[in-house]
């Protein structure tokens, strides 16, 4: 089990209920700067909901949420913004926009409603679009792209936010193979040479396993199993959280877990 006596962020026995229905459990989690952690599970674990507490998005009924040892759900919109960043799995274009036009919108924590945006502004966009291959489509609208395009202008207007801690659902949702590795690099190096703390939801246990540095295994609004991806990455653990048989191995190339489905337990 991971050690969650530091961290940037920290949960400590947290819960949450939709209603009567607690979904999460008794939660404690940590992620430090300079490293990414991967929250991984099956579908309905409560994953999502997690990570929204982590940002502040939903308050817990029981435990805390700190962030800098700060009470995040406490803190107003903004000045959540201009400490972290989250950028969730069901996001719609919006209506209208360009490309460098949605990215912008990630500077809003530091302009503000009232202020336009500065050259220093812009640099932080089209920094971000760089990253993300986006410079020939900047001035295209939003709406024309498609859903992988799409994925990489939210993922460069998160980058375009400048935070410390970035919280990300599902970053690789509709990327193809080679975009997944490529954003996954992106948010390492980001981890490694800003010293950010990155959280990431992810359902490609080969790519958490390469990429993390840490990796919270849910299931059922717990924790399951926590710690290294060498320690947590087993076909044991997947039999037991997700129901399903795999084989387990080391990359060849890096030695990292890597795991082929087999079947359904």
């Amino acid at each position: 089990m991971k050690d969650t006596s530091e961290g940037i962020v920290q949960l400590e026995g947290v819960w949450f209920s939709y209603g009567r229905r607690w979904v999460i459990q008794d939660v404690t989690f940590s992620a430090g700067a300079g490293e990414v952690t991967a929250i991984v599970g099956p579908n309905g674990a409560g994953k999502s909901t997690l990570l929204k507490i982590v940002s502040g998005f939903l308050r817990p009924g029981k435990g805390s949420s700190r962030v800098l040892g700060r009470d995040v759900a406490a803190m107003s919109p903004r000045e959540r913004g201009k400490l972290l960043t989250y950028m969730g799995a069901e996001l719609e274009p919006v209506f209208g926009f360009t490309v460098e036009e949605t990215v912008l919108l990630g500077r809003f924590p530091h302009t503000g409603a009232l202020r336009k945006e500065g050259p220093d502004d812009v640099a932080a966009a089209r920094r971000a679009m760089n990253l993300l291959h986006l410079d020939d489509l900047a001035q295209r609208p939003i709406t024309d792209l498609s859903s992988g395009e799409r994925q990489r202008v939210y993922l460069a207007r998160a980058l375009c936010q400048e935070t410390s801690i970035l919280l990300i659902d599902e970053p690789t949702a509709h990327l193809d193979m080679a975009y997944e590795m490529w954003v996954m690099e992106v948010l390492a190096r980001r981890a490694r040479d800003q010293n950010a703390a990155v959280v990431v939801i992810l359902h490609d246990l080969n790519l958490a396993a390469r990429f993390a540095s840490v990796l919270y295994f849910v299931r059922d609004g717990r924790v399951h199993k926590s710690g290294s991806p060498g320690e947590t990455v087993t076909a044991e653990t997947i039999r037991e959280v997700y129901g399903a048989e795999c084989y387990v191995f080391p990359h060849p190339e890096g030695g990292w877990p890597q795991v082929v489905p087999l079947r359904p337990a």
